[in-house]
């Protein structure tokens, strides 16, 4: 078995790339979705739904990364 240096290096790139993209964006629609909780009658529902459509959106950014996240989730558990 021949380990691809290369190949391991562009994917942690592309991870730590995709994770201080997502940070970005959480932190630029905090800034957007927060103030529509004040919004009279409907502030209530326009603050949750507009965190589940931005966390939708990460979601399907990350799909294309998931087996490196499983990977990772499964390597950090202790094994018994």
């Amino acid at each position: 078995m021949v380990f691809d240096e290369k190949f391991a290096k562009d994917t942690l790139k592309g991870v730590i790339a995709q994770q201080g993209r997502s940070d970005r964006w959480r932190l630029v629609t905090a800034f957007i979705t927060k103030p529509l909780g004040k919004v009279p009658l409907l502030g209530p529902l326009l603050e949750p739904a507009a965190d589940l459509a931005v966390k939708k959106i990460y979601d399907r950014r990350k799909a294309g990364l998931r087996w490196y996240y499983m990977l990772s989730e499964a390597a950090a558990k202790p094994q018994v």
